[in-house]
């Protein structure tokens, strides 16, 4: 990613600056649709060095994470963006396709998250989101 092609990352829409990563692309776009149905314009990466480089250019209000990413896992993946970001609290709901598998995240898990297991409702997904950005600003 080089700063030419940051223009496209740049929200069209005023509001929070969300980054949605996901490897399976049916989930990433679905929940990219439902974010942008309710006014949002987020932007999305496919893996942890996508999502890395991103970070680099932009300062997320919320990232929506799959824990189970092919090239690190959620958590690492969570913990590199913010020291991108230069640490601080930032908002983060971790989605999965095995909630049970993540029972134990909660111990090492930021005190601004969420789980959300997959599948999930729009209405599940939206809430959750919601919820972040409301402790992003508390």
């Amino acid at each position: 990613m080089t700063p030419a092609t940051f223009s496209a990352c740049q929200p069209a829409l005023p509001g929070p600056r969300i980054l949605v990563v996901d490897d399976l692309r049916p989930v990433r776009e679905l929940m990219v649709a439902l974010l942008r149905q309710t006014g949002l314009d987020p932007e999305m990466a496919a893996d942890g060095q996508t999502a890395l480089q991103l970070s680099r250019l932009v300062r997320w209000d919320l990232v929506v994470l799959d824990i189970d990413l092919p090239d690190m896992n959620g958590l690492e993946l969570y913990a590199r963006i913010r020291g991108v970001a230069g640490g601080g609290q930032l908002p983060v709901l971790f989605v999965t396709g095995r909630p049970a598998a993540a029972a134990g995240w909660c111990v090492v898990a930021p005190r601004r998250s969420r789980l959300l297991g997959k599948p999930f409702t729009a209405s599940q997904f939206i809430g959750a989101v919601e919820q972040c950005l409301a402790a992003e600003l508390a």
